[in-house]
């Protein structure tokens, strides 16, 4: 009847429209693969070449970035290898060298070194070098190493001195291992800092919680601080667990960072210190070397405490309320 007849023609239309469709997705999936293997018509990247997501995630995720160094830094002190590595140097100082099932501790003029030996017919793989952990880590456009200078001597000097934010939700990790996290945290990110009143010509950037501040180091900067480095270590701890007040800066690391992309490689050294003015308001600075010769700064005292003038030794001679202090 007229119903069948007409229930037929809804189903022809049905059956018509899909094929419709069907011919619409296939044209479209045909456009846009040959689009995409096109290399005429690439899709673009919202990245920049510089960011490297695809790396692997260590105790915390941390977006490196190639032209901070700081953020590569960050990133090696939360992989696991570097993990591993430093548990390593806390276990071996917990027990004799002689003890030791897995590494043998050899005694070198620069500080701790190890060598493999062997265990059940295997080699071990050596985990420390001259008191350093290197860090190697790589994606498809850049390979990375991060070496870490006195890596337990700059931990343990960490563990001392900074302070961590306590949150109200309790967690399951060390106060060491806290404090290794908000280092991380702080060196994750990073900015260009024109540092004003050295004349080094070194480069700077500034943590971008203001924390830290990082200087680049020369190649002779760092064989002078490995000379020194234990008697800054021992001074800084006997101020610590004597508690004398210091005027000296505290460095809180020093390390190498090799980066190789196609296009370019670059090597740099950096130390880690600490910014005195965090969270404070500095009326004046000064930069004093000790000496009175061609160490005048002329300067408008209306605007002296308006801009990032650093002033030198005469200034602070010359300063009225100093005078007026020995006066009294």
């Amino acid at each position: 009847g007229p119903t069948s007849r007409s229930s037929e023609a809804v189903d022809m239309q049905i059956e018509k429209k899909e094929k419709v469709d069907k011919k619409t997705i296939k044209k479209l999936l045909s456009t846009i693969l040959t689009t995409s293997n096109s290399l005429e018509n690439p899709l673009p990247t919202p990245f920049t070449t510089n960011q490297h997501y695809c790396l692997s995630t260590g105790q915390f995720p941390i977006l490196v970035h190639d032209q901070d160094l700081s953020s590569i830094i960050a990133y090696a002190l939360m992989s696991y290898d570097y993990k591993r590595y430093l548990e390593n140097i806390l276990s071996e100082e917990m027990v004799s060298s002689s003890s030791s099932p897995i590494l043998k501790r050899k005694n070198t003029n620069e500080g701790a070194s190890f060598e493999n030996i062997e265990k059940d017919g295997e080699k071990s793989k050596p985990k420390v070098v001259n008191n350093f952990i290197e860090v190697h880590f790589q994606d498809s456009t850049a390979q990375f190493t991060c070496k870490s200078y006195f890596a337990k001597e700059f931990d343990d000097l960490r563990a001392k001195c900074l302070l961590i934010n306590k949150k109200s939700d309790a967690t399951q990790n060390t106060p060491s291992e806290e404090i290794r996290k908000a280092f991380a945290r702080s060196l994750s990110q990073s900015t260009t800092w024109e540092a004003r009143g050295g004349k080094s010509g070194s480069k700077f950037s500034k943590t971008s919680d203001d924390r830290f501040i990082l200087k680049e180091m020369s190649k002779q900067d760092v064989g002078e601080f490995e000379k020194f480095a234990s008697h800054y270590f021992e001074y800084v701890n006997m101020c610590i667990q004597q508690k004398i007040p210091t005027l000296l800066a505290k460095i809180f690391g020093v390390f190498k960072i090799i980066i190789k992309k196609k296009e370019f490689a670059c090597e740099k050294s950096v130390l880690v210190i600490e910014n005195l003015f965090c969270n404070l308001k500095i009326t004046n600075k000064y930069d004093l070397k000790g000496s009175e010769r061609n160490r005048l700064v002329l300067v408008d005292p209306t605007t002296i405490s308006t801009n990032e003038t650093v002033l030198l030794d005469e200034n602070l001679i010359k300063c009225k309320f100093l005078n007026q202090s020995l006066i009294k």
